[in-house]
């Protein structure tokens, strides 16, 4: 009985092992692609991914950090720094609206 739950345990073993392979594979794959865009079209990019261990795998051009801060510093729709903008300006309107109707009653 033994020697059959040892054979499940190598065949789980091996899945992993060609799990983790495959995507080690498509990681290359996705950042050979990424540089290829960034050398083409004259951008700058940056991949972040977060492996089911957690641990972030990173890949950028020219560097992680500098676009990231590019991003962040950025007036566009999808940056936090637009998005809390977007979301302070709200917040005054609503207070404006209750503040104007509270003076009309």
């Amino acid at each position: 009985m033994e020697l059959k739950n040892f054979n499940v345990d190598l065949a789980l073993a091996k899945e992993k092992r060609v799990e983790g392979a495959k995507i080690s594979q498509m990681q290359k794959s996705l950042f050979k692609k990424a540089n290829e865009l960034s050398i083409l079209c004259g951008i700058q990019i940056a991949i972040i991914i977060f492996s089911v261990s957690r641990q972030p795998i990173l890949f950028g051009m020219p560097d992680v950090e500098k676009v990231v801060q590019l991003f962040v510093e950025a007036n566009h729709p999808t940056s936090p720094r637009f998005y809390m903008k977007m979301k302070k300006k709200k917040r005054r309107k609503k207070n404006l609206l209750k503040t104007i109707s509270h003076i009309g009653n």
